[in-house]
């Protein structure tokens, strides 16, 4: 037996390529994106990019201004809500600066480029459920078809390869945060309790 077979083998070696491609398949942002990704088909993109262009933004911007028309308070936990989440999200998006999945791993391809470079937390997934869950707590008639939207939103961003499944789980944990915050400070400015 010579010198070399004697030597033991590290699982983490720094030189070995082919233990590192081993470990990042055991990575289940990795794992729950390849899955995403095998059910690809044509129809289902489309849906899938038509859903994520509806989570731009505009939606949103719009509806918090419809709420304003409703009852004026209402219109003020939606424009906080909005304004809390996507600072939080911009903020941790810059410190974190994640690369998008499409950028890590060259077995995924981006169906629909995103606006900016970072991957967490999924902006998209935070504002859609900012807005389900703001409107859970003060407009619950609009809470199933929020939710409903915000549910689709999420799962297109992962199937677009455009986010992990942990930036989607961060995005509605920020967005349960954004929404409990707005409503505690419409309270503050209007001593409206809804």
């Amino acid at each position: 037996m010579n010198k070399k077979e004697k030597e033991p083998k590290f699982l983490y070696s720094k030189n070995n390529t082919e233990k590192k491609s081993l470990l990042a398949s055991f990575n289940l942002d990795h794992i729950f994106l390849k899955l995403f990704t095998k059910t690809r088909r044509i129809h289902i993109t489309r849906f899938a990019i038509f859903f994520t262009k509806l989570g731009n933004g505009q939606l949103w911007l719009f509806f918090s201004c419809l709420t304003f028309l409703y009852y004026v308070p209402i219109g003020i936990t939606f424009q906080i809500a909005i304004f809390i989440q996507l600072y939080i999200q911009v903020l941790l998006k810059n410190l974190i600066k994640r690369a998008r999945p499409y950028q890590k791993f060259l077995d995924l391809e981006a169906l629909y480029m995103p606006p900016d470079p970072y991957s967490f937390p999924s902006g998209h997934t935070c504002a859609a459920f900012t807005m389900a869950f703001v409107s859970k707590l003060v407009l619950p008639v609009a809470w199933p078809y929020f939710l409903v939207v915000a549910l689709i939103i999420a799962l297109s961003r992962v199937y677009l390869a455009a986010h992990y499944p942990s930036d989607v789980f961060a995005g509605v944990i920020i967005a349960g945060f954004s929404a409990k915050i707005a409503v505690t400070c419409t309270y503050l400015v209007t001593g409206v309790m809804l």
